[in-house]
C-alpha cells in the first residue's frame, strides 16, 4: 500500500473516538509498514521526569513499552529530534556523531533510524515517531514527508484527547467545589431552622409561636428543596422527574407530623430538563402547595408534572379534597405562601390558578413556554 494511501487511512482512523494508547498503536504500525521497516515507536514526552518515555511501538521485545525511558537531548536520536524540534534520520547510525546510540538499539541491531516530533497545534510537543531498521538503505524525502504527516495527523488527534481530559478536569474540580458550597448551605439552613425552632419552644403567645414554627418550616422546606436540587453530578442542567420523585421523598418524611394519615401521589415522567434556578422555583412552589393541602385539605394529595407541548408552558397541578368555603377562602387569601408562589411565578414568567372540582381543590401553576427547558 502507498504511503498516501496510509496516511489517508490513518488519518480516518484517528477521528476515531478511541483510547489515545491505540491510535499511538496504529500510528506506529502504519509507520513500519509505510517505510517497510521491523520496527517503529511512540514516545511521549512525559514533563514531570524530563524523558520521553515509550508508549507504543512494533518489533520490541518483552519490557519496552511503558518501561523504557530516553532523555530529550544528544543521548539518543529520538532525544536529538525533540529537543532540535526537527525531523532526524541516519543512513548509518554506528557513522553517525551527532547523538548516542541508546543500548535498546543496540540491542535490536537497529543501523538506521528516522525520527519526527509529534505537535499539535497549540501547546508543547507530544513526543515523537520513529522507525527503525536494521537493513541498510538509504531513506528519501518522501519517507520523512511521509512520516511527518503521520505525526502530525497523530499530534492532533492527541491534541484533542488532551483537551477533552482537561475539561473533564476542570469540570470536575467545577463539580466539587460546588458540591462543597451546596453542603454548606444546607449546613447554615438547617442551623438557622434549629434557631427558629429553639425559639418557638420559648414563645409565650400562640400566634408567635405558630408563626416561628411555620417559618421554621420554610426553612427547612428550602433546605430539601436544595438538597434534591444538588444531590447529582450535573449542575446546568436537573432532570426533572428524578428531582420530584426525591423532593416529593423528602416531603412526605418532613411533613410526616402535619398529616400522619395522609398520603401523597406524584404523577411525573422523566426526560424533561430544566435550568437549576427554574427548578429550584418549582419546588419551593410545589412544597407551598402540598403543604397547604396537607394542612387544609382532606384524602390523598395529588401532584402531576407535565412538560410543555410547544403551545403551553409546563404545568404543575396540586389537588386534594376540600371544602368548598376553605376554597374560596384561599382563592382571596394574602398569606406569606401564597405571596411566595406568586413571586415565584412572576419572576418566570408564569402563573397560578384555582377552582373548586365535585373532587376537591385544584391548583395550576404554570410556567410560561418562552422558557423552555433545554435539550
Amino acid at each position: 500500500m502507498g504511503q498516501q494511501v496510509l496516511t489517508a487511512a490513518f488519518g480516518r482512523f484517528a477521528l476515531r473516538p478511541l483510547p489515545s494508547v491505540e491510535i499511538m498503536r496504529e500510528a506506529a504500525r502504519v509507520a513500519a509498514e509505510g517505510l517497510g521497516a521491523p520496527f517503529s515507536k511512540v514516545l511521549e514526552y512525559e514533563p514531570a521526569t524530563d524523558t520521553l518515555i515509550v508508549r507504543a511501538g512494533l518489533g520490541w521485545s518483552d519490557g519496552v513499552i511503558d518501561h523504557v525511558r530516553l532523555p530529550p537531548g544528544a543521548t539518543s536520536p529520538a532525544g536529538y529530534a525533540f529537543a532540535m524540534g526537527v525531523p532526524t534520520f541516519s543512513n548509518d547510525l554506528s557513522a553517525d556523531h551527532r547523538f548516542g546510540v541508546p543500548e535498546l538499539l543496540r540491542n535490536h541491531g537497529i543501523r538506521r533510524e528516522i525520527n519526527v516530533v509529534i505537535c499539535g497545534d497549540t501547546g508543547p510537543p507530544f513526543g515523537v515517531l520513529e522507525v527503525d531498521d536494521t537493513a541498510d538503505g538509504q531513506y528519501s524525502e518522501d519517507d520523512i514527508h511521509f512520516l511527518e504527516a503521520l505525526a502530525n495527523t497523530l499530534g492532533l488527534s492527541l491534541e484533542r484527547d488532551r483537551a477533552t481530559a482537561e475539561r473533564e478536569r476542570l469540570l470536575n474540580e467545577r463539580g466539587l467545589l460546588l458540591a462543597e458550597v451546596h453542603h454548606r448551605v444546607k449546613n447554615s439552613l438547617q442551623l438557622v431552622h434549629t434557631v427558629l425552632t429553639l425559639e418557638a419552644s420559648g414563645a409565650k403567645d400562640a400566634s408567635t409561636r405558630s408563626l416561628l414554627e411555620l417559618s421554621a418550616m420554610r426553612v427547612m422546606t428550602i433546605a430539601s428543596v436544595h438538597e434534591q436540587l444538588y444531590q447529582g453530578q450535573n449542575f446546568d442542567e436537573i432532570e426533572m422527574g428524578a428531582y420530584l420523585v426525591g423532593l416529593v421523598d423528602a416531603l412526605r418524611a418532613g411533613l410526616q407530623g402535619l398529616a400522619p394519615a395522609r398520603s401523597v401521589r406524584l404523577e411525573v415522567a422523566s426526560g424533561t430538563y430544566w435550568p437549576p434556578r427554574r427548578a429550584q422555583a418549582l419546588g419551593l412552589i410545589l412544597t407551598e402547595l402540598v403543604t397547604n393541602a396537607l394542612k387544609y385539605g382532606r384524602g390523598e394529595v395529588r401532584i402531576r408534572f407535565t412538560a410543555s407541548d410547544g403551545r403551553s408552558g409546563d404545568r404543575l397541578e396540586v389537588q386534594n379534597e376540600s371544602d368548598p368555603l376553605h376554597a374560596d377562602a384561599i382563592r382571596g387569601s394574602e398569606g406569606v405562601g401564597l405571596r411566595i408562589i406568586r413571586a415565584l411565578l412572576q419572576e418566570h414568567r408564569g402563573a397560578l390558578t384555582h377552582d373548586q372540582r365535585a373532587d376537591g381543590a385544584h391548583f395550576v401553576a404554570e410556567f410560561s413556554p418562552s422558557e423552555a427547558s433545554p435539550t
